[in-house]
């Protein structure tokens, strides 16, 4: 029994449905803006970008026109968010 479920945790992890499993806060926190160093960009640019829009096209725009570039961590960002990531690939 014990070799069952061993198995078949593996072979879930392995087939790419973990993804699934990670929380949307997780998720969120993979795809990112940073600077030419690496560095994040600071909150104040970010708020400074989404003040009153709910457009994410102007929002990646904004940021990349102060000099960030979006980055991710994992491809599990574009699979969970395929919009987002389609629009922010603009801006690498």
């Amino acid at each position: 029994m014990k070799k069952i479920i061993m198995l078949s945790a593996i072979g879930f992890m392995l087939s790419g449905c973990i993804w699934d499993l990670y929380p949307s806060y997780v998720v969120s926190d993979m795809g990112y803006f940073v600077d030419k160093n690496g560095n994040k960009a600071p909150i104040e640019d970010r708020h400074e970008c989404s003040k009153g829009i709910g457009d994410l096209e102007f929002y990646a725009e904004c940021l990349y026109t102060k000099g960030y570039r979006f980055r991710t961590e994992s491809f599990a960002y574009c699979y969970r968010r395929p919009k987002s990531c389609e629009i922010y690939n603009k801006y690498r």
